[in-house]
């Protein structure tokens, strides 16, 4: 066995700002849940979280991390999603990653990111909360939990309904092909999938 030396980190000695880039460098590729939500005044809210997983298949329940910003106050998709206990998880494609770096980007809440990254919305089959278009794979959700870890928060949702585009889905089967989804790595970095590995 090769023993190579290692790097040592005390995270209780590391910056915030640090620890930020060691896990979303580390922690790679990440999926990403481009969220769309409706505040109060019907603004339609969608913000790119790429801290998405699945919790169980079984329970129809995915998750994401949603964080306070910098300054302590809640992100719109948290706020709108306590409020109306509703939102949608779009996934991401490569035609997409440039329009989900846009609406990453810190706007007022009375601003609808969707406008600005020109993306097209279509309402929903079972939630109240519209979908993107351009979006290959929909997971429409109503919140089941919502757990704090400091200035953190678990989002859970229960998918109540999914939607496919035509040729994405094959006898319950994702043909990745026609998919292509998007991963995240670091800073404004993405990545495809490239050269897969059957074992």
């Amino acid at each position: 066995m090769i023993v190579r030396d290692f790097d040592f980190l005390d995270m209780e000695q590391v910056q915030p700002s640090d620890r930020y880039k060691l896990f979303m460098g580390s922690i790679v590729p990440r999926p990403i849940a481009f969220v769309t939500t409706v505040a109060a005044d019907g603004t339609v809210n969608a913000a790119p979280f790429s801290s998405f997983m699945s919790i169980s298949a079984v329970n129809n329940l995915v998750g994401i991390s949603i964080n306070e910003h910098a300054d302590g106050s809640t992100k719109d998709t948290l706020r709108n999603i306590r409020d109306s206990g509703e939102f949608v998880i779009n996934t991401v494609c490569e035609s997409l990653a440039t329009q989900v770096q846009t609406c990453s980007e810190v706007v007022p809440s009375h601003v609808s990111e969707v406008e600005i990254a020109k993306l097209t919305l279509l309402s929903s089959q079972k939630v109240s909360v519209p979908r993107i278009a351009e979006s290959p794979i929909h997971f429409e959700c109503r919140l089941h939990s919502l757990l704090p870890f400091d200035s953190a928060f678990l989002v859970v949702g229960r998918v109540v309904a999914m939607n496919f585009r035509r040729g994405i889905l094959s006898n319950h089967k994702i043909e990745l092909e026609e998919y292509k989804p998007l991963g995240r790595l670091a800073g404004r970095s993405f990545c495809k999938i490239g050269a897969r590995i059957d074992v």
